[in-house]
């Protein structure tokens, strides 16, 4: 029973990011260790804009403060970096949070660089 409850669990905490392809680890690229380890993903738009998604990797039970809050760290130094690769700073940014069915967050969002 315990190793199908487990193998349940796996199984649900993949769904989280089913179907997002080219998602970088966040802890690993950044050296970091947020519990939920955030896959995320930027890409260009043109004209020193971007857009970033960050999705919530593992099961955090926790207040969905707690998890935004893991998110938007994620997605700023990850937008943040971006911006330094150009030797440019971090402008503008505004971050969306999409809550799943599931009880992951996801968050959208958009950046530029000056």
């Amino acid at each position: 029973m315990r190793t199908l409850i487990t193998g349940l669990f796996l199984i649900l905490a993949g769904c989280a990011t089913t179907g997002q392809d080219n998602l970088s680890d966040f802890n690993t690229d950044f050296d970091q260790s947020i519990p939920t380890n955030p896959k995320y993903k930027v890409e260009p738009l043109g004209d020193d804009r971007y857009q970033i998604v960050v999705y919530q990797g593992n099961a955090l039970l926790s207040e969905r403060t707690t998890r935004a809050a893991f998110l938007t760290k994620a997605a700023m130094i990850a937008s943040g970096k971006r911006c330094k690769d150009d030797n440019k700073t971090l402008g503008k940014s505004d971050l969306n949070y999409q809550p799943d069915s599931m009880g992951y967050m996801n968050l959208l969002g958009f950046f530029t660089c000056e």
